[in-house]
């Protein structure tokens, strides 16, 4: 279930969080995901609309992805997958598939809501694709071993975009290091600094 699976996240750093813990997203920063880690998810952030659809829609644009690239799609391997080394370092993946070499490879389905994001992304086959993303994907390839993974997105109008992401070591041993900086202050209950300039402080001000 959903509420299980956000019990088994609170555990470690999931895919999902490492943007946040990274300062790179728009929606949460990493004294956000401190808190989910120290006292649970915040019960007013709720469940969204946006959401809702962007699971709805993941299936669907799964059977079109199989059918347009030609590359079987198939379930996750577990609901929640944990990094050897790093036991702190956690993922959660969309679904998998198998490439031209007969290797797995993750499979992360996103849906590109209105025209206003459409920008950040770049070149079908690359690469470009939002910092965010492109760091949630790396922890994927980095809990499982993997070479590389789709990046799946739909955007406006209809238009379906598959971007090829290569696995990068460099870049994936610098977010373990941060990550094992972050989740050390978890472990210790030492709040991060509290980023005023984000455009979501007033909410964490709320929630504190």
């Amino acid at each position: 279930s959903r509420d299980r699976w956000l019990q088994l996240r609170r555990g470690g750093i999931g895919s999902s969080d490492a943007p946040a813990v990274l300062g790179l997203s728009r929606y949460k920063g990493p004294y956000d995901v401190w808190l989910d880690k120290v006292r649970g998810p915040d019960p007013m952030d709720r469940d969204t609309i946006e959401r809702r659809l962007g699971r709805l829609c993941e299936a669907g644009l799964a059977d079109i992805y199989q059918e347009e690239i030609g590359r079987e799609v198939l379930p996750a391997p577990a609901m929640l997958l944990r990094h050897r080394k790093y036991p702190w370092v956690l993922a959660s993946l969309d679904r998998c598939t198998v490439g031209e070499d007969g290797q797995p490879r993750v499979l992360e389905i996103k849906t590109v809501w209105g025209p206003d994001h459409a920008h950040e992304w770049g070149t079908f086959g690359t690469d470009e694709v939002p910092m965010p993303y492109l760091v949630q994907v790396q922890q994927q390839l980095a809990v499982t071993g993997w070479a590389g993974g789709d990046l799946v997105a739909m955007f406006p109008g209809n238009t379906l975009g598959v971007y090829e992401v290569p696995r990068n070591d460099v870049l994936i041993q610098t977010m373990m290091e941060l990550e094992h900086l972050f989740w050390d202050k978890v472990v210790k209950g030492l709040a991060p600094d509290f980023d005023w300039d984000h455009p979501r402080a007033a909410e964490r001000v709320r929630r504190t």
